[in-house]
């Protein structure tokens, strides 16, 4: 979300101006910047010579004294980008520290201070208003460009907020970055108005850290400090190292020597990348205590988008017991009846909850996000980015972007957040064969069953395949050796909520929608987002991710993997007044009959090695499919009553209550796969990523869909499968 603000009223929170501070209102402290000075800029040859001729005004001593930018320096990257950066990007220039500016010509991501994008014309305006589709596509591309340069900025940095100065020939916007979007001025000329150039730039010099928008709790290692080495020694394999694959036999350490799987020491070492900036990261602790510390270096998983949680996940070291631990830092909307997830996580250990993290230590962190306080009418496209248009001062609010239109909000700041568990996980997307795969959503299945049983009837709200990790640990064998038993564990539970006993009042907090558009929520939570999540929900969450997963990796009947994966998961199907979005009809098909279908009405089926549905997923899919047919079928039936609707093909309701009952608690799943385990299951299903690159689509942009909408309960039921079928069918796959 990007929103205007006036220029003055930008500089005067943001930039210190003359008048402001007093040190700045005098004249021999001020440099002149003579009129001649400017005016080689409005004759430039190229994009390049602009930015070699801006450097040049900035970084050069005006008049025998001070520079334009004191303490800083304008570095021009060439066609060369960092070590180690495979992505490729440089930025056009940026402001530096004076004494640690780059003359590589790398763009050194770590370092920068200020972005700064040149452009000849107005034409290449990201803000300005639209005068043709032609236009539009550009600054769409444009726009896309300069997000990933400020995205490539937060995850190399430890930051709150990012200035950036958009220059189009003589004309000049100022922007700013966070968390919760963008805020830009209108332009101005630096050429006619070189005093306020002067002042802006002065202004930069002037800002402390914190003011720069650099979190001030993280500490950027240098090389040869104690820290630094400590790092690089904890990276080097040991003989004592635990391996973590199931069925290897070792002998078990002491417990005087740490014990450490080989994968989360080879984990951290590779986050020790040449080009990425090591940290030391603070988490303030209660009670006047000091600050826990711990060191990072590459983050091992990064949110794709720049606006909302931000999350970063790091393998890092404590650095008191110099042991592995896993740190999450993310942005967090700041809602007092909210509790933050250490205190889920206290709460799961305290009720003896299983398959959960294990807290180290958290603490919100002093740092929100800045919303604009300037009133707005309506949101409207700029550059094909959403912009929130000011209007006079009547009354405030602020605008979410929707598909097709927008509707008031209250503005919602971010609070800084960090958490630190002991477990290192690995992800899901290691298991082996189908039956860990099994195993291991059975773990995570009975921490949800905990949660909401034992932890104070909480929810999760975000299962997906990011928040089911793979924890090895140690099993002692009857000879005395140890192997390796991988368990399931549930993770990320801040967006989790306790649902209120029957006749309690529900607490308004969080969001009804939640989860991601690479979307593991049920059908039901995708067309009803504001209904509350229920049990039923989570548990078919659990399906997606298990369905998910055997598409993806085990042998399987379907055509074309990436094609099906993209129409179950990633696709979304608009409301009629195109205010929201909702569950996609694959997905919403497949719940409400009861089958897997993919492209072309293909059934997915699980094969053998000699392309035969014998595996013995299929019956454990199809099964628990019934159960959420039922589900799907009762509550059309109760919808269509409502409004005194009959429907005369429908099967009585009542025959359908055994099997929609089974998803009212854990029991009946658990006890489904528990038998699924018990049954002989090959070594070789799994047969690696049938994606062949990734997925088609992004979590953050769903794929819209073009298809006829798929058949509803109306429709006449040679349309649908019969009940009947989807028993013979499970009879004979041996459930």
């Amino acid at each position: 979300m990007a929103s205007y603000m006036p220029l003055r009223s930008f500089l005067a929170t943001f930039i210190v101006l003359p008048g402001h501070d007093l040190s700045l209102d005098h004249a021999e402290s001020k440099p002149h910047i003579p009129h001649e000075d400017v005016l080689p800029l409005e004759v430039v040859e190229g994009e390049r010579d602009l930015a070699v001729k801006f450097a040049s005004l900035v970084n050069e001593p005006l008049n025998g004294g001070p520079n334009l930018c004191p303490g800083l320096k304008v570095a021009l990257p060439l066609d060369k980008w960092d070590l180690g950066d495979l992505s490729g990007r440089k930025v056009d220039g940026a402001l530096f520290p004076q004494d640690d500016a780059p003359d590589d010509g790398q763009p050194h991501w770590a370092k920068q201070t200020v972005l700064i994008q040149f452009r000849l014309g107005s034409e290449d305006d990201l803000y300005a208003e639209s005068v043709g589709s032609g236009d539009d596509k550009e600054r769409v591309k444009l726009r896309e460009g300069l997000s990933a340069y400020v995205g490539h900025v937060l995850t190399h940095q430890q930051r709150t907020a990012l200035f950036v100065l958009l220059l189009h020939g003589t004309k000049m916007r100022l922007t700013r970055w966070d968390r919760a979007g963008t805020l830009f001025t209108e332009p101005f000329d630096y050429v006619e108005q070189p005093k306020l150039l002067r002042d802006i730039m002065w202004g930069l010099s002037s800002l402390s850290l914190e003011e720069q928008g650099i979190d001030t709790t993280a500490t950027a290692l240098k090389p040869g400090c104690e820290e630094y080495k400590l790092m690089d020694e904890l990276a080097l394999p040991q003989d004592t190292d635990l391996p973590e694959d199931e069925g290897e036999s070792y002998v078990l350490p002491s417990k005087k020597t740490q014990r450490v799987f080989a994968y989360v020491r080879n984990m951290f070492a590779s986050s020790l990348e040449d080009g990425w900036q090591r940290w030391k990261l603070l988490v303030p602790t209660k009670k006047g205590k000091p600050s826990k510390a711990f060191l990072v270096g590459k983050p091992s998983f990064v949110a794709p988008e720049i606006e909302g949680r931000g999350t970063r996940g790091y393998v890092a070291v404590d650095c008191e017991s110099r042991r592995f631990v896993f740190l999450k830092d993310v942005w967090r909307p700041h809602d007092e009846r909210v509790e933050v997830e250490g205190e889920v996580l206290r709460k799961l250990r305290r009720t003896g909850v299983k398959n959960v993290p294990t807290l180290v230590c958290d603490a919100e962190l002093d740092q929100e996000t800045w919303h604009s306080p300037y009133p707005v009418a309506t949101s409207t496209t700029i550059g094909g980015q959403r912009c929130e248009v000011p209007r006079p001062p009547q009354r405030r609010c602020n605008t979410v972007p929707l598909a097709g239109g927008s509707r008031p909000i209250p503005p919602k700041p971010l609070r800084h957040y960090r958490i630190v568990v002991e477990e290192v996980c690995m992800p899901l997307s290691s298991f082996k064969t189908g039956r860990q795969l099994v195993s291991i959503i059975r773990d995570c299945i009975q921490a949800h069953e905990g949660a909401f049983c034992s932890g104070g009837r909480i929810l999760h709200r975000d299962i997906g395949v990011g928040n089911i990790l793979i924890l090895p640990e140690p099993v002692k064998l009857k000879d005395g050796m140890f192997t390796s038993r991988w368990r399931g564990m549930l993770t990320d539970w801040e967006l989790s909520k306790s649902v209120p006993w029957v006749g309690e009042l529900s607490r308004e907090g969080r969001p009804a929608r939640i989860g991601t558009w690479q979307s593991f929520n049920s059908a039901r939570s995708l067309d009803y987002p504001h209904a509350p999540v229920q049990v039923e929900d989570e548990l078919e969450s659990f399906f997606h991710v298990l369905y998910y997963n055997a598409l993806r990796y085990l042998r399987n009947s379907c055509p074309n993997v990436p094609v099906a994966v993209a129409q179950y998961f990633d696709t979304y199907e608009a409301t009629a007044d195109r205010l929201n979005l909702k569950c996609g009809p694959v997905k919403r098909y497949s719940m409400q009959t009861g089958s897997l279908q993919t492209v072309g009405r293909h059934q997915v089926f699980f094969v053998d090695e000699n392309g035969k549905p014998l595996h013995p997923l299929n019956g454990l899919l199809w099964e628990a499919l019934s159960w959420f047919s039922a589900r799907y079928i009762k509550a059309e039936y109760a919808r269509s009553n409502a409004v005194q609707y009959k429907f005369s093909h429908l099967i009585v309701p009542t025959e359908y209550d055994g099997l929609a009952k089974k998803l009212e608690t854990h029991q009946a799943l658990k006890a489904l796969l528990d038998k699924a385990l018990l049954r002989a299951w090959p070594d070789d299903d799994k047969v690696g990523d049938q994606l062949e690159g990734g997925l088609i689509g992004s979590s953050k942009d769903p794929k819209p869909i073009r298809t006829r909408k798929a058949p509803s309960l109306e429709e006449s039921p040679k349309k649908r499968v019969k009940k009947s079928s989807l028993r013979s069918i499970v009879r004979g796959l041996g459930l």
